[in-house]
């Protein structure tokens, strides 16, 4: 099965995608909230892995990049690029990105979409992980354990990830394995 299939298979669409080449590619898909209040979702692809998919295809380095700029600008598309811990800080803050301090140990990276500014990327499992560890529920409610886990992922579904708070809303990205 193609990487594309399992990200429409879990994300329940159909998503937009770079050519089959570029399959291996592919980290799973990504969704934030748009400002007219629904949820986004793209196909979220490694920068560093396409390098990886044309370098081992034997393409130079001026086609590489030459390729690499297309797909950048590829509408439905969100490009992940990681960097070091100091580099992305660096990056998240000399930037003003928006982002969820709660959730700053969930941070993947930082996404680009064609004609929308940059914007942090979070893992979407991590997040659901540490909201459950950091949130303290209600004690009538005595959230523990696998519960604990069921309510982080209800409140980032139903609130994090349905707010809008700019342009450069967080993205949150569900890692295909």
């Amino acid at each position: 099965m193609l990487r594309r299939e399992r990200a429409d298979d879990i994300s329940g669409i159909t998503l937009e995608y770079l050519p089959d080449w570029a399959d291996k590619a592919i980290i799973g898909f990504a969704q934030r909230a748009n400002s007219e209040g629904g949820v986004d979702t793209v196909a979220c692809y490694g920068y560093q892995a396409l390098k990886a998919v044309l370098r081992d295809a034997g393409y130079d380095v001026g086609d590489m990049y030459r390729i690499l700029s297309m797909c950048r600008n590829t509408p439905g598309i969100l490009m992940l690029y990681k960097y070091s811990r100091k580099e992305l800080w660096n990056a998240i803050v000399s930037n003003g990105l928006h982002r969820w301090e709660l959730l700053d140990s969930a941070v993947l990276g930082i996404g680009r979409a064609p004609g929308e500014p940059d914007a942090v990327v979070y893992s979407m499992p991590l997040s659901t992980t540490v909201l459950s560890s950091v949130q303290r529920w209600s004690s009538e409610n005595s959230y523990t354990g696998l519960n604990a886990v069921l309510q982080a992922g209800r409140m980032l579904d139903n609130t994090v990830l349905n707010t809008y708070i700019g342009p450069d809303t967080p993205w949150f990205a569900t890692i295909l394995t």
